[in-house]
Order: C-alpha cells, then sequence, then structure tokens
C-alpha cells in the first residue's frame, strides 16, 4: 500500500482487532495495541521465514 504522506499514519489507520503489525518502534508499537492491533517485532518475522 502506498503511504501519501507519513508511513506511520498509514499503518495506523489501518490497525485494529485482526491485523498483525511487525516493527521495532515503540512509539508505533503503542499506538497499533491502543488501537487493538497485535504487534510483533521483527525477529518473530524473520524466525518465521525460510530461506530460498
Amino acid at each position: 500500500m502506498h503511504a501519501p504522506a507519513d508511513g506511520d499514519t498509514t499503518l495506523l489507520a489501518h490497525c485494529g482487532p485482526g491485523v498483525l503489525l511487525v516493527t521495532a518502534d515503540g512509539e508505533l508499537r503503542r499506538l497499533a495495541q491502543e488501537a487493538g492491533a497485535e504487534v510483533v517485532g521483527p525477529s518473530w518475522l524473520l524466525g518465521r521465514l525460510t530461506p530460498r
């Protein structure tokens, strides 16, 4: 998705229950959780990727 201005604002506009956000940004994590999203760090995602 294209973020016309600041990416955090665009991400937060899509956060809510049922959304999983991957971020290392502490403030973005807090705001996304307040909106009802589940938030995990990059290591969570990297641990699930398999090398090709």
